[in-house]
C-alpha cells in the first residue's frame, strides 16, 4: 500500500513538472529549502540534548 502512495505521489510530481515546469521548479526549490532548515533545526537541536 505504501509503495502505492508513493508511485502516486511521484506520477503527481512528474506531471507537474511537465504540465508548469517553472512552478514547478520553484516548488521544488521551496520544498528542499524547507527541507534543509527542518534537517539543520534538527541537527541543533540533537547536538544540544547529546551535550547537556
Amino acid at each position: 500500500m505504501e509503495g502505492l502512495v508513493g508511485l502516486l505521489i511521484l506520477g503527481f510530481c512528474v506531471w507537474m513538472i511537465v504540465r508548469h515546469p517553472l512552478k514547478s521548479l520553484s516548488f521544488v526549490f521551496k520544498v528542499g529549502f524547507l527541507l534543509i532548515l527542518g534537517l539543520g533545526a534538527f541537527l541543533v537541536l540533537w547536538w544540544v540534548l547529546l551535550t547537556v
